[in-house]
């Protein structure tokens, strides 16, 4: 009998090494195996076209609200009825180039937009239903928007990529630079500016080759002070960065993926080759992630080839990796304000509510991961759990002898897992995965009779099976001689 320990993901590494594995799907990581992911499900109508960039904001009145940009309009997600509202600004419509994507910050209680293509930054105000509308008095155009402190910041001014720029303080309005603090910056080096964002009264300007940090510093007869914590690395992606925590974030670098100030390789014979084999080259610059505070999990999205999404997770907490497919177009971190029992109706019978009672949906108030879909629809990821697939390494369970097996146990809260055995005879040999083989009702393990000298087993927990955690399986073989 042999107790293999259901293993890590971590693609880069060698099919013989223990507790590592290349295929690994739809599952999430447990402190002691793996539990499960669920569907995204759409409850929104239909964006036009692609979603190019999204945010959710809580109002100074306590209202969850959902808003996306698309390459022609902005808009906002109805939370009574989910239907989309445009809410693009009265005058002259927004042209974003393929691969351009609205970027969002909060300000006091408004919401601020930019990005290549629109012209001037829009703001909308949180306390209403208003359209957006071009910022006052800020009559330039700007990829990216930040806070910093009591400062609204914007970087990439008018198509120089290396240049920031900031407003008066305590006033988005005012732009009139040398006066009330407000002024710009181009950086010297570095390349492009990547992302900024708030870390209390300073802010970290990620670039393309350096990281900075934005010193607010009024004593030297400066607003702010730029000082490079890393010469050496920088985003590969602008939308990658994801920051988690006072100078915690984590990022997709040239050679792969990186956390905090440090540059901490958290990809490194992981997930780094892995990633980038699957990732098309072509659209590194489009890869984006988002976290999930609730879960202390960060998802980036990224395109195959074939412009097939998928999403590859991180759990911060636990330091690793985990692979979905997804096949999601935006993804965000969104709250609703939670619903009565009398307001279930507008969603459907209890036979076709979209999530299930457990839902941060219905309890909202809590941060839950979001999404749209490959039709551009808006929902949650709160559906059913999808199919999982977990594959163990190559195991040599009777060396160095052969192994007949003949019952495999599999340990995880439920009934329903499917097993498939693969084996083979030397390590380079060829492995045939045979049928998915299930449970018997009434007994505890899984009857298998797989020969061979090297072993890899495929659990399979079924798309809507019910279970939490999947920790191993215990194989049950037989003496197979030496040959």
């Amino acid at each position: 009998m042999a107790l293999v320990k259901l293993p890590r993901f971590m693609p880069d590494r060698s099919r013989f090494d223990p507790g590592a594995s290349t295929v690994i799907q739809n599952c999430k990581p447990t402190a002691s195996g793996w539990g499960p992911l669920k569907a995204l499900v759409a409850i929104s109508s239909a964006l036009p076209t692609a979603p190019r960039g999204a945010i959710a904001v809580k109002s100074d009145a306590g209202t969850w609200k959902i808003f996306v940009g698309t390459a022609t309009n902005l808009y906002r997600v109805e939370s009574t009825n989910y239907t989309l509202t445009e809410i693009s600004r009265t005058t002259d419509g927004y042209s974003l180039g393929d691969g351009i994507s609205w970027s969002f910050a909060r300000y006091g209680n408004y919401l601020i937009a930019t990005a290549p293509g629109s012209t001037y930054p829009q703001f909308v105000d949180l306390g209403t239903s208003n359209d957006f509308a071009n910022l006052t008095n800020a009559t330039f155009e700007a990829a990216l928007v930040w806070t910093v402190g009591d400062f609204l910041a914007f970087g990439q001014i008018d198509g120089d990529k290396r240049k920031s720029k900031w407003s008066g303080v305590n006033d988005m309005t005012f732009w009139t630079v040398g006066e009330r603090g407000s002024d710009e910056q181009i950086l010297p080096d570095g390349g492009a500016i990547q992302a900024g964002f708030n870390q209390a009264l300073n802010a970290l300007i990620i670039q393309e080759t350096t990281i900075r940090r934005m010193l607010f510093d009024p004593g030297s007869g400066l607003t702010f002070r730029f000082v490079i914590v890393d010469p050496e690395r920088g985003a590969l992606a602008p939308r990658s960065v994801v920051n988690i925590g006072p100078d915690d974030f984590v990022y997709l670098a040239k050679d792969g993926f990186y956390r905090g100030i440090n540059a901490q390789p958290i990809g490194a014979e992981r997930v780094d080759r892995w990633f980038f084999a699957n990732c098309d080259s072509d659209k590194y610059d489009l890869v984006s992630g988002v976290a999930d505070p609730f879960e202390k999990v960060v998802w980036w999205r990224f395109e195959d080839s074939s412009a097939v999404n998928f999403l590859l997770g991180y759990d911060w907490q636990l330091n690793e990796w985990f692979y979905s497919t997804n096949n999601a177009t935006e993804l965000l971190a969104a709250a609703t304000t939670g619903y009565t029992l009398a307001e279930l109706d507008a969603f459907g019978n209890l036979g076709t509510l979209p999530y299930p009672f457990g839902s941060r949906f219905w309890a909202g108030g809590i941060p839950g991961f979001a999404g749209f879909t490959s039709d551009f629809k808006f929902g949650f990821f709160d559906g059913s759990n999808l199919e999982a697939i977990i594959e163990t390494e190559d195991k040599a369970l009777n060396y160095p002898r052969r192994a007949v097996t003949n019952r495999i146990q599999v340990l995880v809260d439920s009934n329903a897992s499917e097993i498939s055995i693969a084996a083979k005879e030397t390590q380079g040999g060829t492995l045939n995965f045979g049928s998915y083989l299930t449970q018997q009702s009434g007994l505890s393990f899984i009857n298998s009779r797989t020969s061979g000298k090297w072993h890899r087993m495929r659990l399979k927990m079924p798309a809507g099976a019910t279970w939490n955690n999947a920790v191993g399986l215990d194989v049950n073989y037989t003496d197979g001689g030496l040959r």
